[in-house]
C-alpha cells in the first residue's frame, strides 16, 4: 500500500505518459514540441538542429524507427531552407537507419515520398541522385523482408496532429498497434483513430 496525501491507497500507479518519464524525456518532449512550431513558422535551420539533434539521441537510446523518422524531418527542413547537400545526407541517414533497423516498409513510404517531394521542390539533381541511392541500398535488402502483396490501406482517419508532439500524421506511415490507435512516428503516442 501505498501513502498519498495521508491516507493509505491500494495498488495505484501514476499513469505513464510518453516522453515524460525522465527529465532527459521531457526535454526530448519539449525540444520536438519547439521543432514543430518552428517548421510550422517556417524557420527550417533552427527546426533542422533540433530535429537532427533529437534524432542523434534517440538513435544512441535504440529507439531506431523514431529516430529514422526525425533525420527524414530533419532533412525535409534543410532542404526548404535551401541546404541540399546536407538535406539529402540527412535523409539517407534517415532512410539507413530504417533498412539497418529492418523497416523496410518505412523505407520504401518515405523514400518514395522523399522523391516526390524533391521533385515537386524542382531538384531534379538530388532526386535522380537520391533514386540511385536507394537502388543500391534495395540490393542489399534480405529477401525474406521482400513483402509478397501490398496491404489494403487502413480506413481509419487519425488526427492530423499528435496532440503530445504537435507533429504532422501520417497514416499511411505510422506504426499501428491495432485497428483503432497507431503510434506517433515522433514521440511515440498513442493516436486513437475515429471511422472515416
Amino acid at each position: 500500500m501505498l501513502r498519498r496525501r495521508g491516507r493509505m491507497v491500494g495498488h495505484v500507479w501514476p499513469p505513464l505518459r510518453p516522453w515524460t518519464r525522465s527529465p532527459m524525456e521531457a526535454r526530448a518532449r519539449q525540444d520536438l514540441l519547439r521543432a514543430n512550431r518552428l517548421m510550422e513558422i517556417g524557420d527550417f535551420t533552427n527546426a533542422a538542429f533540433l530535429y537532427e539533434k533529437l534524432a542523434r539521441k534517440l538513435h544512441d537510446l535504440g529507439r531506431a524507427r523514431q529516430a529514422a523518422h526525425l533525420y527524414v524531418q530533419a532533412s525535409r527542413a534543410k532542404l526548404l531552407a535551401g541546404q541540399v547537400h546536407s538535406g539529402l545526407e540527412l535523409l539517407e541517414q534517415g532512410l539507413s537507419t530504417f533498412a539497418q533497423a529492418g523497416f523496410w516498409d518505412a523505407f520504401e513510404r518515405v523514400g518514395s515520398r522523399a522523391l516526390d517531394e524533391l521533385r515537386q521542390q524542382e531538384q531534379p539533381q538530388a532526386a535522380q541522385d537520391l533514386s540511385q541511392w536507394l537502388e543500391s541500398m534495395r540490393q542489399n535488402r534480405p529477401p525474406s523482408s521482400v513483402p509478397a502483396e501490398m496491404k489494403e490501406p487502413r480506413r481509419r482517419a487519425l488526427p492530423l496532429k499528435c496532440p503530445s508532439c504537435g507533429a504532422t500524421v501520417r497514416p499511411d506511415e505510422v506504426e499501428w498497434v491495432d485497428e483503432e490507435r497507431a503510434a506517433c512516428d515522433y514521440c511515440g503516442s498513442m493516436l486513437v483513430a475515429s471511422s472515416a
